[in-house]
Order: structure tokens, then C-alpha cells, then sequence
């Protein structure tokens, strides 16, 4: 064996040798000849860059061993980086001696490691002294030869005396509860999923979630108890609370009917004293309601919206007016200064006087309004001198004239969501707007261009994030131009489709990545049925979607089709088939996967009682379903064990 110097230095050595006797019988002598030969190669122990090596240390390292007769069946040499430090390791048969350690510990050229083998020991024993049982332990350090960090688990909170002696073993730097880690962590944690992940670790952080939580969103359906809600949340300051969607308020309208908001609001009066949002939707909410709200905690309240509900009175909202005065987030008094959104949206069969509005925007045009929405234009009125804020955003009017856009277009380039919702007129063709709405994110039409609509949605509102498409004559080719356009998107639904393709779920899977809502509504004849491979592929690419809305008619997705929302479909929380799947097997195949699915339902689905049973218990998950045949509701499910 020779080594040549090239003047680079040697970055590793590994000797290797199988004795002719046995493979795992290794002379130690020879091992030993050889290294001290490979060390006596080394001339001088400054080496080029001033690097300072011991050649001899190898030597006496094997020395040692071979005065303890001990067995050497491995070793291998190298360095941290080139230059650097060496590191050796070497494997024995039998366990050395402590004199040989400390022999080979005292040699100059090793660099001491500062640990103390014994601590652990020291701190278990301490434990095992309060009789504490430990569940975990995980020993690792903050570098290559730097400080051990070491986690322990227990049942049991220790008792303070023994945290003391722990505290004072001398090789303690510091030590840190795990409590005072999360008091800092866990206020900055907002996600929902990871918040209810970290509540299930144990009772202190069940608490901890529950103190510094500051936001929370009800489903009155699931829990009709509010004192509930003030026990686990005591200190949130915004609430959302959520009954009826409007699409589901007409064919349940008893039930509807029956959901109270009154309980929920003599809590908010008397427990919530934190509250600054608050947000109702899909309940009826009485006059009384609003007064017992805005005299309790009206003078804290900065948001208040209320959003598809029944009962709302000018009355009401007169109380709200006069208690509200820090109200930033709904008007209808001048008393309320600051105003930075004003929205309307009352049942239709309710009318807004125009000279009301008129005389608010009017008052408000040097404010800080930014939002204007939910009111309606009358028929055969002027609008040419109406005068929106400057500073507005987001405008939404029901049954915009065209006479109206003199003060709208301006204004153009600067909003963020715009909403051309018709109630009562026919579909008008918005492009020559839409093309001037460049920073538009949210978007709601109903206009008649169909696939050129959404043409120039794509070309023109590259920004946009949440898209709402309820007009006509839309096919594919629609789709796939404002998925190649729009790839921001998080929110698409499309509920008057004239036809739907493979390609075109394909394409919305490729571009649209952010996607985390998707609804579709084919309301007439399909040209590439079934979709089997587009949903395959549209849940491929949109991994984060979370909520899937699909009406495709009956041959639109067959059992295999389901089994691939089930495969790939890891992250909904929310489907919705109607008229989907061929027989019982495309559930089953549905069950086997989707593990955070939580709410299910199903309408014209051609699947039997047995095979749903089945699915309720396979999907753990799972906490509402809903199934419906022939307009009317076959079985409705919620999780008796479901808690906040």
C-alpha cells in the first residue's frame, strides 16, 4: 500500500481486509501494523493552509486497544470537511476498559467533547423518585458536537422540588416547560386543522387552544347548545354563525324556520365580552334579537353582517344604528363615523328606498367607503349624476342599467369585487367593463356572452381568486380559457354548463393549482362523457382542494370516477354528487378514502340504504350527511358524538 502526495492533503482513509481464515476473523496485529504505517507517512504535522493534524493519534489509538487484547473489527477515517477535523471510528469486539478510555481520552491530539454521560440518568432517577411515569424521551444535539437537547414526556406534572433538582444538575444549561413554549407558538398558529390537531396532544394544550382562540365558526345545526361555545372559547373576538345556505333554505324550510338565533344572542350578551365580529348566516334573526345585541355589546362591535336571513325589519336595524356607534362594518345612521363598508342584503321581496341610497352614498362619497352591495336599481330611473365614493372596492348592485356605468366605469381599475347579480331584468353582455376591471379578485356574473365572458375574464383579470358564473351558453372551451387565464383561482363554480369535457377538467387541474372550491352544474347535454380521467386528473393537479360540488347528469362519472375522488381526494372536507355513480361499488370505493371528508351529500344517487350505512361507519371522519331522491330528504345524519 503507498500513498502519493500531491500537495492536496488526504480527505479520508478507509482500510478494508477479510482475513484468508474467516471472513469475520480480523488480526489485530496486521490492523494495527497497517494503520501505523498509513500514520508514519505523515512528515510533518502542518500541513498546507496552516491545517494542524496529529499523524500519530490513529497509532495510539490502536496501541491502546492492542495492550487490552481487544478485538478491532472495523475502522474507518475521514474528515467533517476538506481540511478539517478528523473523525474516526472504530468497532471492537469486546467493550474497553475505563482506563483504556480515559488512556485514549488524554490523547493531545483528540478534541474533547464537553458532555456528562450521566445526566440522563440523573434526571430519570429523579423521576422514577416522584414515582412518574415516563411516555417518551428523544435525545438529539443543535449541531455536530454542540449541546444535547433531550425531551421528556410524562404522565404525571411533576412536583415543583423536583423540577428544582433537575433545574441544578451542573450540566444543565436550561430547562424549559413545554407550556412556556406554547404560550408563545400557539397564538401565532390560525390554521383551523392545525389548531383541532394540536387541541388532541393533551388536556394543557386542549386549554391553551381554548384561551387563545380568536375566531370560531358555528354550525348551529351541529351544535344547538351555545353554553358549549363559552366553556371551550371564552375569549374569541369574531364568531360566525352559520344555519342554512340558500340553496338548501327552500327545501328545508321548516326545519329553517325552527333554528333560533335568540339563545345564541342572550349569550353573546352576557359571556362574550371579547367580541368584535360577528357574522349570522342562513338563521332568522327577530327584531328583539338585534336589540338584545346591539344594547349588550353594541359598543364593542366593529363588524356585524348578517347574510340570507329571515325576520330582518328596518326596526331592527334602527336599534343596531343607535347602540353600534363603533360600527365599521355596516351602516345606517350618520351616528356611525369611520364608515368603511356598506352592504344590503335583505329578503327579495324587500326594496330599499333609491333616494335613501342616494342621500347615503352621497354622504359617505368623502368617507372611507370602500364597499357598496345588496341594494337594487328601480326600473325607468336616471342615473347619469348617481355618484359612487372614489375610494370604493367592491360594488355589487342588483339589476346595474347601463345609464348607471357613467359613475361606475372611473372607478374601474380600482375595484377588487364586483358582483353583476340580475333579479329581475334579463343577462346583459358585461365585457366592455370586465376588460377595464384589471385588479378585480372576486367576480359574480350572470351575463349572456357565454364562452367569450369568460374569454375575457381570462385575458383581462389575471388577479382574480374567486370566480361565480351563473349565466349561458358556457361550454368547455369557456372553461379552458379562463383556466389558462385566471391560474390564482380558489373559487370556481360554473352552474349552467351547456357541455363538459375531459380536456377541460384536465386543464383546470394543470393550471389551477390554488384551487380549493370547485362546484359545476351541467344543466344540458355533455359531449365527453364519462369524466372519469378529468376528475382523475383535475384532483391530481388541485391537491389542496377542499371542496367538490359535481352534477354531471346520469353516465357523467361512473364507479370508477368515484373510486378516484376517493384515491386522490385527500384533502376535501366538503362533497356534493347529484345524479352521480353507476351501483353500490363506486361507494364503496368512495369510503376506502377522502380521510378529512366531513360533510357528504347525495341527490338522485343510485345507491342503496345498506351501502350508505356502510359508508357512515368506514368514513370516521365524517360528520353530516345528507341524502336526497326526488326532491325530498331520504336520511339525514349528524354525528352524535360531534363536539367543537
Amino acid at each position: 500500500m503507498a500513498f502519493i502526495a500531491d500537495g492536496s492533503g488526504v480527505g479520508s482513509v478507509k482500510l478494508t481486509y477479510t482475513s484468508s481464515r474467516a471472513t469475520d476473523d480480523l488480526d489485530t496485529q496486521l490492523v494495527r501494523a497497517m494503520v501505523a504505517k498509513v500514520s508514519e507517512s505523515g512528515e510533518s504535522k502542518v500541513g498546507k493552509g496552516g491545517q494542524l493534524d496529529e499523524p500519530d493519534f490513529i497509532r495510539s489509538v490502536v496501541n491502546i486497544l492492542g495492550e487490552e487484547i481487544v478485538s478491532i473489527n472495523s475502522i474507518s477515517v475521514g474528515r467533517t470537511a476538506q481540511r478539517k477535523q478528523l473523525v474516526m471510528a472504530i468497532g471492537v469486539d469486546e467493550k474497553p476498559s475505563n482506563e483504556a478510555l480515559k488512556k485514549i481520552d488524554e490523547i493531545p491530539a483528540i478534541e474533547k467533547q464537553h458532555d456528562e454521560p450521566n445526566f440522563i440518568r440523573s434526571i430519570v432517577n429523579i423521576l422514577g423518585e416522584e414515582i412518574l411515569n415516563i411516555n417518551s424521551m428523544s435525545v438529539s444535539r443543535t449541531a455536530q458536537r454542540k449541546q444535547v437537547v433531550m425531551a421528556i414526556g410524562v404522565d404525571e406534572k411533576p412536583s415543583n422540588e423536583a423540577l428544582k433538582k433537575i433545574d441544578e444538575i451542573p450540566a444543565i444549561e436550561k430547562m424549559i416547560k413545554i407550556e412556556q413554549v406554547f404560550n408563545c407558538v400557539i397564538p401565532y398558529v390560525h390554521d383551523v386543522d392545525d389548531r383541532n390537531s394540536i387541541s388532541l396532544v393533551c388536556r394543557r394544550l386542549y386549554e391553551l387552544d381554548g384561551i387563545t382562540r380568536k375566531h370560531v365558526t358555528v354550525h348551529v345545526l351541529y351544535c344547538p347548545n351555545p353554553s358549549c361555545l363559552t366553556q371551550r372559547f371564552p375569549f374569541i373576538d369574531s364568531l360566525t354563525l352559520e344555519g342554512f345556505s340558500p340553496l338548501h333554505i327552500n327545501s328545508n324550510w321548516r326545519d329553517y324556520k325552527r333554528i333560533q338565533i335568540t339563545p345564541w344572542i342572550k349569550e353573546i350578551a352576557v359571556k362574550f365580552t371579547c367580541l368584535k365580529e360577528l357574522h349570522i348566516q342562513g338563521l332568522v334573526v327577530y327584531e328583539r334579537s338585534l336589540e338584545t345585541l346591539a344594547t349588550s355589546r353594541g359598543k364593542d362591535l366593529r363588524v356585524l353582517k348578517i347574510d340570507n336571513c329571515d325576520g330582518l325589519w328596518t326596526k331592527g336595524l334602527v336599534h343596531v344604528a343607535k347602540y353600534c356607534n363603533q360600527l365599521r362594518t355596516l351602516s345606517l345612521d350618520d351616528s356611525i363615523t369611520g364608515l368603511e363598508s356598506f352592504h344590503l342584503r335583505l329578503p327579495f321581496n324587500y326594496r330599499y328606498d333609491f333616494e335613501d341610497l342616494t342621500i347615503l352614498a352621497r354622504k359617505c362619497s368623502k368617507s372611507l367607503l370602500e364597499e357598496f352591495s345588496g341594494a337594487y336599481y328601480g326600473k325607468g330611473e336616471d342615473y347619469v349624476d348617481f355618484k359612487l365614493p372614489p375610494n370604493l372596492r367592491c360594488f355589487g348592485i342588483y339589476d346595474l342599467p347601463v345609464t348607471a356605468l357613467t359613475s361606475l366605469l372611473p372607478l374601474a381599475n380600482q375595484l377588487k369585487e364586483l358582483n353583476l347579480q340580475c333579479m329581475e331584468s334579463g343577462p346583459t353582455c358585461w365585457c366592455f367593463l370586465i376588460k377595464k376591471c384589471f385588479n378585480l379578485e372576486v367576480l359574480y356574473t350572470e351575463d349572456k356572452c357565454g364562452d367569450k365572458g369568460l374569454e375575457f375574464v381570462g385575458m383581462f383579470c389575471e388577479k382574480l381568486r374567486k370566480f361565480t358564473h351563473a349565466g349561458s351558453d358556457v361550454t368547455h372551451k369557456g372553461l379552458i380559457d379562463l383556466a389558462y387565464g385566471c391560474k390564482n383561482l380558489e373559487y370556481l363554480r360554473v352552474s349552467r354548463l351547456k357541455d363538459i369535457s375531459n380536456q377541460a377538467m384536465e386543464c383546470v387541474g394543470t393550471h389551477l393549482k390554488n384551487l380549493r372550491d370547485f362546484r359545476i352544474i351541467l344543466k344540458y347535454w355533455k359531449t365527453d362523457i364519462p369524466l372519469d380521467n378529468g376528475i382523475r386528473a383535475m384532483l391530481t393537479g388541485c391537491n389542496k382542494l377542499e371542496r367538490l360540488d359535481i352534477n354531471l347528469g346520469r353516465g357523467g362519472l361512473t364507479d370508477v370516477g368515484l373510486g378516484y375522488i376517493g384515491k386522490y381526494g385527500h384533502n376535501l372536507k366538503y362533497l356534493s354528487l347529484e345524479r352521480i355513480g353507476e351501483s353500490d361499488a363506486g361507494l364503496v370505493e368512495l369510503s376506502k378514502g377522502c380521510p378529512k371528508l366531513r360533510t357528504l351529500r347525495m341527490t338522485d344517487c343510485p345507491f342503496s340504504e345498506q351501502a350508505v350505512t356502510n359508508l357512515v361507519f368506514n368514513m370516521h371522519s365524517l360528520r353530516y350527511i345528507c341524502v336526497k331522491s326526488d326532491y325530498r330528504t331520504v336520511l339525514a345524519l349528524t354525528r352524535p358524538d360531534f363536539e367543537l
